[in-house]
C-alpha cells in the first residue's frame, strides 16, 4: 500500500531542497552582474520557463489521469508515446522561435548575439524534461523525488559560477544554463529507456492509447499554454518597452517566497491521481473530501506565511536582493497576494475529472480579455500596469476554473471549498499578525536577524492555533507521533 503521506513528504523535500538551493543563485547574481546583465539573464530565464510550460501541450500532464487506472503494459506504450510526443513539441517550439517576428518580439536580436542559439537549445532540452516529474510521482519513486531538482540545482548553480569565474561575462552564464540542461535531458532519457525497458512488452506505440492521450492532452496543453501566456504576458510585452537594467527591477517582483509553489505542486501532484481514481469510482463524494483536504493543507501554511512576508517586504528585498532593487518592494506585495487565490487549487477537479475542456474554456476567456488590457495597461502605465495586469491575469482564471470544477460535479461552488474552515485560516492569520503590524508602524531600524525572529513567532503561534483549531496540514496527534518516534527513542 502506497505512503501517500511519504510521498508527500518526498515531494515537498526535493521540491524545498531544490528551490532553496537555486534561490542562492539570484543572490549572487544580483551582485555580481550589473543590472544591465541581470535584466538580460532575468530575460532568458523567462523565455526559457515560458517555452518549456507553453510547448509541452500537456503530454505529461495526461499521465496522471491515464497511468494510474493502466493496464501494465499500457503503461510501458503510454509513457514512451508521451515522450515522443515532447520530442515533437521540443521541435515545434524550436521552429516557431526561429520566425523573424517572434524574435523580435522578444527583443532576442537586440541584446546579445549568442542568446538567441543558447535560448534555442535549452528550449528543445527543456520540454521532455518535464516527463521526469509525472514518472516519479506516478511510480511512487521517493529516492527521484527527493534527489532529482536539488542535484540539478546544485549542477546549475555550480556551472554557472565556474564558469563566470573562468569568464566573467554574461556568455559564460548563458553557456553554464546550456550544459546543465543537457546533463538534465540525458538523465531524463536514460531514465525513461529504463523505465521502459524494464517491462516486457511487445509493442511501444499503440494507436488508440495515442489518440486517447491526445484527446486529453491537447486541451489542457492547450489550456496550460494558454494560462501560461495569460501569466506570462506582461512579462513578454514589458520586454518591448524597457531597457535590460529596468526589467531586471521588475523581475524581482515575481520571485516570491521559496516553496509556496513548490509544495502546493507537490501536494496536487499525489491527490489529483487520487482524486481521478475515486472519480472514476463514481465515488463523488471521497472525490470532495480530498479536495477540500488538499485546499486546507495548502492554505494553513500559504496565507500566515504571505501575510508576514507581504508586511515586512521592505525590509526582506534589499537584504536579499541589494539596496539597489529596492524599488522592487510595491510590485513584490502586490503580486504576492494573488498566491492565496492560486493556492485553491482550481482546475485540478478539471483534471482529475478529465473535463479538460473547461480549463481551456477559463484560459482562453482570460486571454481575450487581457491580451488588449494588458498591452495597454504596459503602454499608458508602464510598470504600474504591468503589475496591474499580471494580478488580473492571476486571479481572473481561478475564479472561472473554480465555477467550472463546481459545474463538473454539479454542485454549488459554495459546497466547493472549505468555507468555515478557510475562514478560520484567514482570521487566526490576521489577529495573529495584529502586533507585528504595530511593530512596523513604529518606524524602528529592523535588522535581518530581528525580522527571521519575528517571522519565525509569528508562524509558530499562527501554525499552534490553527492545529488547535484542526485546521493545519498536520495535527497535535501527527506531532506527538513524531515526537514519539524519532526524538524519544534517541
Amino acid at each position: 500500500m502506497v505512503n501517500y503521506r511519504r510521498q508527500v513528504g518526498s515531494l515537498v523535500m526535493g521540491q524545498m531542497l531544490s528551490l532553496l538551493l537555486g534561490f542562492i543563485l539570484p543572490l549572487i547574481l544580483v551582485r555580481l552582474l550589473s543590472k544591465n546583465d541581470y535584466g538580460l539573464y532575468a530575460q532568458f530565464n523567462v523565455i526559457l520557463s515560458f517555452c518549456t510550460i507553453f510547448f509541452n501541450f500537456g503530454f505529461s500532464s495526461e499521465l496522471y489521469y491515464s497511468y494510474p487506472t493502466a493496464k501494465k503494459n499500457e503503461k510501458i506504450i503510454l509513457v514512451f508515446q508521451s515522450f515522443l510526443m515532447l520530442l515533437f513539441a521540443a521541435v515545434l517550439a524550436c521552429i516557431i522561435l526561429c520566425f523573424p517576428f517572434i524574435k523580435t518580439f522578444l527583443q532576442l536580436d537586440l541584446s546579445n548575439n549568442n542568446l538567441y542559439y543558447y535560448l534555442l537549445v535549452c528550449v528543445f532540452l527543456s520540454v521532455p524534461e518535464v516527463l521526469i516529474t509525472s514518472l516519479y510521482v506516478l511510480n511512487h519513486d521517493n529516492r527521484t523525488s527527493i534527489l532529482f531538482l536539488p542535484l540539478t540545482t546544485i549542477l546549475r548553480v555550480l556551472l554557472i559560477l565556474i564558469f563566470y569565474y573562468i569568464d566573467s561575462s554574461i556568455d559564460s552564464v548563458f553557456f553554464a544554463i546550456l550544459l546543465s540542461c543537457i546533463i538534465k535531458f540525458l538523465f531524463v532519457a536514460f531514465y525513461t529507456i529504463k523505465l521502459v525497458l524494464s517491462y516486457e512488452t511487445g509493442k511501444l506505440i499503440d494507436r488508440k492509447l495515442l489518440l486517447s492521450q491526445i484527446r486529453y492532452a491537447l486541451p489542457l496543453g492547450i489550456a496550460n499554454s494558454t494560462r501560461i501566456l495569460v501569466q506570462q504576458l506582461d512579462k513578454l510585452i514589458v520586454l518591448s518597452f524597457v531597457s535590460p537594467a529596468v526589467y531586471a527591477v521588475y523581475s524581482i517582483a515575481f520571485y516570491g517566497v521559496p516553496g509556496l509553489s513548490q509544495v502546493y505542486l507537490s501536494i496536487s501532484q499525489v491527490y489529483i491521481p487520487r482524486m481521478s481514481a475515486s472519480y472514476k469510482c463514481l465515488d463523488v463524494r471521497k472525490l470532495i473530501y480530498l479536495y477540500h483536504s488538499m485546499v486546507l493543507k495548502t492554505l494553513s501554511y500559504t496565507v500566515p506565511i504571505i501575510f508576514i512576508v507581504m508586511l515586512f517586504a521592505g525590509v526582506i528585498i534589499p537584504f536579499v536582493f541589494s539596496e539597489k532593487y529596492v524599488e522592487s518592494t510595491p510590485y513584490f506585495q502586490i503580486y504576492l497576494s494573488t498566491f492565496i487565490i492560486q493556492s485553491i487549487g482550481a482546475g485540478n477537479i478539471l483534471r482529475a475529472t478529465g473535463e479538460t475542456k473547461y480549463s481551456l474554456k477559463a484560459y482562453i476567456y482570460t486571454a481575450i480579455f487581457i491580451l488588449p488590457l494588458t498591452y495597454f495597461l504596459i503602454k499608458y502605465f508602464y510598470l504600474s500596469g504591468a503589475i496591474v495586469s499580471a494580478t488580473i491575469a492571476a486571479i481572473l482564471p481561478k475564479v472561472l476554473l473554480s465555477f467550472y470544477d463546481a459545474k463538473v460535479l454539479n454542485i454549488s461552488v459554495f459546497m466547493l471549498y472549505p468555507w468555515r474552515d478557510i475562514c478560520k485560516i484567514l482570521i487566526i492569520s490576521f489577529v495573529c499578525l495584529l502586533p507585528f503590524v504595530y511593530i512596523s508602524f513604529l518606524d524602528l531600524k529592523i535588522g535581518f536577524g530581528i525580522l527571521i525572529l519575528f517571522i519565525s513567532v509569528y508562524l509558530v503561534i499562527t501554525f499552534l492555533i490553527q492545529m488547535y483549531y484542526k485546521v493545519f496540514v498536520i495535527t497535535y496527534d501527527d506531532l506527538t507521533s513524531y515526537f514519539s518516534k524519532y526524538i524519544l527513542r534517541r
